[in-house]
């Protein structure tokens, strides 16, 4: 206060009253069960933390928004990670795009083109399809992928700006859920 008077002058400062300010925390109560589910450490906890984040999804809109963001972050950073944490965090979203506790909007997020691609989100893109084909079946997946209210989804997934890109997405994802299949049966 004396240095507010010296500076500004005695008639330009006022005394406030002592108040006591608050938070609220409860933005923090359904941010952090989200990132930490979206996390799996290991392999053998991805079913369970898939499970558990699919029960989230489940339970309250709040926590789909939630993973959304999870997924937008783990994308955005996909390159940051080592090979074993990334395939653990694909298979996490896998299920949850597989089991339609995420609304498949979140695809838009990504544009699988060469250029706007590295090599691990290329790897994560393909584990993500690999999985979801595994789990849905390759039939459900493709008719996912030419449903006309789906398009918005897979507009950047699938680009058709430019044939280059369009043969990059196709041959980086389909061609490659074709080959597993085939070698699973």
């Amino acid at each position: 206060m004396k240095v507010g008077k010296l500076m500004l002058g005695p008639d330009k400062v006022q005394v406030a009253t002592m108040a006591m300010a608050s938070e609220d925390f409860a933005f923090y109560q359904e941010v952090i069960p989200g990132v930490m589910i979206s996390e799996p450490l290991n392999p053998s906890e991805v079913l369970l933390h898939s499970l558990l984040g699919k029960r989230f999804c489940m339970i309250n809109k709040v926590h789909q928004g939630i993973f959304e963001k999870c997924f937008v972050q783990h994308y955005s950073m996909i390159h940051r990670l080592e090979t074993n944490k990334l395939r653990n965090v694909a298979k996490f979203f896998a299920h949850l795009l597989g089991t339609f506790a995420l609304p498949w909007h979140v695809l838009a997020y990504t544009r699988f083109t060469k250029e706007n691609t590295t090599s691990s989100s290329r790897i994560f893109i393909k584990i993500l399809i690999q999985e979801m084909s595994e789990q849905l079946g390759i039939r459900l997946l493709n008719e996912k992928r030419i449903d006309p209210s789906m398009q918005d989804s897979f507009e950047y997934f699938f680009p058709k700006d430019n044939p280059k890109n369009t043969r990059f997405s196709i041959n980086g994802t389909i061609g490659n859920v074709v080959k597993c299949n085939k070698n699973l049966g």
